[in-house]
This record gives structure tokens, C-alpha cells and sequence, in this order.
């Protein structure tokens, strides 16, 4: 990306989405051209290069990840090696062509309770390993040991958090039982495969072949390349040496004693805001900046933080009390935590969506992941309601259990009367409930309503499971209120592409599959749709000033992320204006004059500054004209 781009100060919004950048790292280039201007400026100060990379081990807990990266260390195998619990993280030197790769060892608990957190850690700047195992598991006391998931969940894992990062798919203990992939098929499905090796940690076989593997993919895969030398602001990599020295005796500090250091090694102040989202993005440190509880504490060792949710989620107490605990519990765990220090952890669990308040009042709390996978009694008598669902998604893979715990965790305190179970819950706003339920065994999640389809709480469920479903896999379809849905299973249901589609198309409707009528698109899609000014305004609080939207572009904002948005055309009577500028140049006007004569013929219209720009005129107003330019 040039570095011109940082001083266009007429511009409101660029977007970078799926574009390959190489410079500025896309971590900082998401937020815009502020950050841009600060990474380029920092740059003029001084460069270094940027050798530092993830190798994360993602699995089920006792495959024998920890006993692989510590062979992969060249460390003595020890058949007593506990499970890890949270994270560990070892430094690891890579030896690759004429460089050394400072790799970082991630070593993350296979245990289902630290799924939820695997989102602040997994990025797209790493190379993953996933660990697994044909071997029968050993028994362990531990019950948070106990679930194990298929291989093809955990690759499903990375896609969603970890985007098309690549994958050595290792399978280890194979001196105790050896399963044979069919390769070819796992590779057509995950194209993010990039090898597959047999490991026995124990006995050492294949170790070092999986090391050459390692320092190929560092070396030549396209994910990773722009990862491996990009340059730094020196400043930028002082302040992470700092951080990393003072994490070695405290795990957080205050967000002014971030800034008193960015200070001590001669960061620009207006540098130190993008350097921190930088650093969080990457996995170096927490900031939620978002969370005004949470915006003066910068947790700089991340492995802290994950230690501190595990004495909390470990506790046998909340499996007798199905994930209800209180305050107190939290004294006895966080004893040299202080009453406000409580409170921010409080906050810190609730921003990791693991728990949900129950009583504000009475301090309790629910983490969902230990609830009951039965119904409560009397939900025959909440909800008598016995028509189809309004919503529904499907997972043609994998229904992932830590769907249904982010979505607990956001709607738990707006249960009606604490109706909720590991797989669903009623909850209630004004006249409106709603039942949300998973069936893994479908493996669909289902949205019912009592009430006006219209009201807020069908938009605030689908807004919410639209940040969820972010990079998953999902299908969503919107049930037909034809008759034949009320008495027969499993309803119909119109795909929210094909909604979108005809919607966008003007196409008022589509014909349903069970009974072969056709159906109003508008009143299927209009109760997703956000109000027109709610959805102004959050687009202005996004950045800028917003022209006009019409219908089309309010219904592509339901679009799940990822996916494909139809351009919208240009009208026939609105022809865009084609901007030229910097062409005077004897070479450059004679090829701009033939682009005039190539675009009147297209009857476009082409504005040179050249032509535009008269004797005293400013060229910036001619750029602050290009800048309002609809095209």
C-alpha cells in the first residue's frame, strides 16, 4: 500500500477487505488512515525487520501436544507430562533460508472450556499445528479433559478464527496405533492444508521431519510470507521488547503506564494508540478499549488472563451448581485480588462471553458451558407456543458448542423467569419472546417468536448471530408461513441469499418448495432489516459522513461477513465523471488526450486538473472535489 495514501486527508473511508497487503501489516491497515499515517511516519524514524511468528498446537486435550513441542524443542520426553491447562508459551528458533524465524510456541489447552477464548489468541499470522491422535485418550480425574472432538472440528476451528492460515495436520502416538487419511479429500475440502505428518513424540519418529516441514512453510507459504521481514517502526518493536521485559514481573499495568513507556522509548503520543490495537491484534497483549471498565488495564501477559479464567471455570463448584457461582467464589479464587480488581475481572469474563449475569443484586453469575443439557422443568408451561420457527440456521459441518455459550453469555440476563439450558433459552423484551434452541443432532439452531415478528428482538437475535457466525460455515433460511409449514417437519425455509437477491432485484416473489405457492419476499426479510436511521447512524459512528442508502443497501448489511455483495449498477442516466490528475508532463498529455478521446467516445466524462484547475486556483480544492466523487 503506497504511502501517499496517508496524506489524501479529503479521504473519509478506504477499505482493504480481501485485498493480499503486503505493507503496512493488515493489522494495522484495518483501522484506516490515521493508523496508516502513524505506521508510515514511525517508519521514517527508523526500520527493523520483523522475524517474529506464531507456531500455535490446536487439539484435544491429551494428544500429546505439549510432549510434541517439547520434542520439537529437543527436550527429553516425560510420560508424567500433566495436560496443559490455558496456554503455554515457549520461544522457538526456526532456521530458515539465510534468516532465523523467532517463532513463539503456543501450546493451547485442548479443554472445551477454553474454546471461548481462542478467539483473542488464534490469528492469521500464524502456523498452526493440529495435533491429534488414533490412540485411545487416557482417563483423567479432570472432567474438563473428558470431551474430545474430531480433527475435522478443529480444522473447522481454525477457518473461523484463524481464517485460511495453514495447517500441518500431525497425528501423533503413532508408535501406539496409526489411522490412515484419505489425504486427497481432506485437502479438496481444507485448501489450508499444507501437510500431513506422523509423529510419535515419545519415541521421536518423525520429529525431524516435521521440523522441515515447519521451516518450509515458514519460508515459502503465500499466508506467511508478508508475515516473515515486513518492517517495523523501531519504536514499535522497542516498546514490545519493554512490554515483554516488564510482563516478567507484572502481568498488567494501567493503560498511563503504557503510555509512560511508549514515552521512555521515544514513541510519538499519537503513536501509542495504534501500536496498542496493533499489539492486540497480533496476541502480544489484551486492551479493550471498547469496554470503559476495561480501558485502563493493558494485560501484557495474555497468559495471565487465561490462567486467571481457569481457577475460575475449573472450580468443581460451578459443575455441582451448573455454572451458577457468586462473588464470593471469586474472593476465594482472586484472593490478592482487590474489590475493583474483582470487578474488572467480572467485566474481563463477561468480554470473553463466558459468563452472564443472573442477579445483578445477589452478585451471581452463570457460566453457560457447565448448564444442564436438559430442559427445565416447566418449559411445557413457558412456552406453549407450537408453530414453526421464523429462523433458522443450519451448519453443514459443525454445529460448534461455543455458538450457543457466546449466545447465552449476551441474552442469559434477559431470560423470562431464568428459562435457560445449555442448548437454549427464552428470552423476553417488552411483548416479545423468543425461544432459541440448538440440536446438535440436526445440527441447526432455531429461532421461534411470540409476538410481532417486526420488533426489535428478532433484529437483536440476528444481529447478534451474525457477529457470531463471522467466517463459519452457516446457512440461514428464513421459515415460509405457508400452511403446510404449520403441520408438517422439518419447515421450509427461503435462503437469505435468495431474499437478498430478489429483493435487490426488485422481485417480490419467491415460490415456496412445500406447497408450490409463490410468497412475499418483503414481509420474509423486512423484520431482519435494521430501521433506516439506526442503521445511518451506526454507519456514521463507523466513520463519516454516509450518502443516502437505498433498499439495496440497508438488505446487504445482512449479508453474513465474508460473503460476496452484489456491486450496485450504475444508472444509465448517471454517468460517472472519470478524475485526472498529476498528467503534465509532455509524455503524460499526449496519453491523457488520448484517454479523453477513448472516454468521450463512451460518453464519460473526463476532469483533468489541467483543465479544471485555473491560474490561482487551489489543486487541493480539485482533490477535495475527487474526494466527493460518488464513483
Amino acid at each position: 500500500m503506497p504511502e501517499f495514501l496517508g496524506n489524501l486527508h479529503f479521504v473519509r473511508y478506504f477499505s482493504v477487505e480481501k485485498n493480499p497487503l503486503n505493507q503496512p501489516p493488515f493489522e494495522v491497515a484495518m483501522h484506516g488512515i490515521p493508523a496508516l499515517r502513524r505506521y508510515y511516519e514511525d517508519l521514517k524514524a527508523g526500520v527493523v525487520r520483523n522475524y517474529e511468528a506464531k507456531l500455535i498446537l490446536i487439539g484435544n486435550g491429551r494428544v500429546g501436544k505439549t510432549s510434541l513441542s517439547k520434542a520439537l524443542l529437543g527436550e527429553p520426553f516425560d510420560p508424567e507430562e500433566p495436560s496443559t491447562h490455558a496456554i503455554r508459551v515457549v520461544p522457538q528458533d526456526i532456521h530458515a533460508k539465510g534468516y532465523t524465524v523467532k517463532a513463539k510456541l503456543w501450546d493451547f489447552g485442548g479443554q472445551e472450556i477454553y474454546h471461548a477464548t481462542h478467539s483473542f489468541f488464534l490469528s492469521t499470522r500464524a502456523l498452526y499445528l493440529l495435533v491429534w491422535s488414533a490412540a485411545p485418550p487416557e482417563k483423567t480425574d479432570d472432567a474438563a479433559d473428558e470431551a474430545d472432538f474430531p480433527y475435522e472440528y478443529w480444522l473447522e476451528h481454525v477457518r473461523t478464527l484463524g481464517g485460511n492460515s495453514p495447517v500441518i495436520l500431525v497425528q501423533n502416538k503413532t508408535d501406539l496405533k496409526r489411522e490412515f487419511l484419505d489425504q486427497g479429500k481432506l485437502a479438496e475440502r481444507y485448501d489450508n492444508i499444507r501437510e500431513f505428518c506422523d509423529v510419535s513424540a515419545s519415541a521421536g519418529d518423525g520429529v525431524e521431519h516435521l521440523k522441515e516441514q515447519i521451516r518450509k512453510w515458514f519460508a515459502a507459504d503465500p499466508q506467511l510470507k508478508h508475515i516473515i521481514g515486513f518492517p517495523m517502526p523501531e519504536a514499535w518493536e522497542r516498546v514490545r521488547r519493554a512490554l515483554e521485559k516488564k510482563a516478567e514481573d507484572e502481568p498488567h499495568i494501567t493503560y498511563q503506564a503504557y503510555l509512560d513507556l511508549c514515552r521512555a522509548e521515544q514513541l510519538p503520543e499519537e503513536s501509542a494508540p495504534v501500536l496498542c490495537r496493533f499489539l492486540h491484534e497480533t496476541g502480544v497483549l489484551l486492551h479493550f478499549a471498547d469496554m470503559h471498565s476495561l480501558r485502563s488495564m493493558v494485560i501484557i501477559d495474555p497468559n495471565w488472563a487465561i490462567e486467571q479464567v481457569y481457577a475460575i471455570l475449573n472450580r468443581p463448584e460451578l459443575l455441582r451448581g451448573r455454572g451458577r457461582f457468586g462473588r464470593e467464589l471469586l474472593r476465594q479464587v482472586l484472593a490478592d485480588f482487590s474489590e475493583p480488581e474483582i470487578d474488572r475481572f467480572l467485566d474481563l469474563l463477561q468480554r470473553f462471553e463466558l459468563v452472564f449475569p443472573l442477579d445483578a443484586a445477589k452478585q451471581q453469575y452463570v457460566a453457560p458451558q457447565y448448564l444442564s443439557p436438559e430442559t427445565p422443568e416447566g418449559f411445557g408451561l413457558m412456552w406453549e407456543h407450537s408453530g414453526p420457527p421464523v429462523l433458522v440456521y443450519h451448519y453443514p459441518r459443525f454445529l460448534h458448542k461455543n455458538i450457543m455459550v457466546r449466545f447465552l453469555s449476551r441474552f442469559g440476563a434477559q431470560a423470562a423467569q431464568q428459562v435457560f439450558w445449555k442448548h437454549g433459552i427464552i428470552i423476553k423484551k417488552g411483548p416479545q419472546r423468543a425461544l432459541v434452541q440448538a440440536d446438535e443432532a440436526q445440527r441447526q439452531i432455531s429461532v421461534s417468536l411470540e409476538g410481532h415478528p417486526a420488533g426489535e428482538l428478532l433484529r437483536e437475535i440476528f444481529r447478534s448471530f451474525k457477529e457470531i457466525h463471522e467466517r463459519m460455515e452457516v446457512e440461514a433460511r428464513v421459515v415460509c408461513p405457508c400452511t403446510e409449514n404449520r403441520e408438517r417437519r422439518p419447515p421450509h425455509g427461503h435462503s437469505l441469499e435468495d431474499l437478498l437477491a430478489s429483493y435487490q432485484k426488485g422481485g417480490g416473489r419467491l415460490q415456496c418448495r412445500r406447497c408450490f405457492r409463490e410468497v412475499e419476499v418483503r414481509p420474509l426479510l423486512e423484520p431482519l432489516l435494521e430501521p433506516r436511521e439506526k442503521l445511518l447512524q451506526r454507519m456514521r459512528e463507523a466513520g463519516g459522513e454516509i450518502p443516502a442508502l437505498d433498499a439495496r443497501t440497508a438488505a446487504e448489511a445482512l449479508l453474513p461477513a465474508g460473503k460476496s455483495r452484489t456491486p450496485k449498477p450504475i444508472p444509465a442516466e448517471d454517468k460517472p465523471e472519470i478524475y485526472l490528475s498529476y498528467g503534465w508532463e509532455p509524455e503524460s498529455q499526449k496519453l491523457a488526450a488520448k484517454l479523453e478521446e477513448a472516454f468521450r467516445q463512451k460518453a464519460l466524462l473526463l476532469r483533468r486538473d489541467s483543465s479544471e484547475v485555473k491560474y490561482k486556483d487551489s489543486i487541493r480544492e480539485f482533490m477535495k472535489r475527487i474526494g466527493r466523487s460518488r464513483y
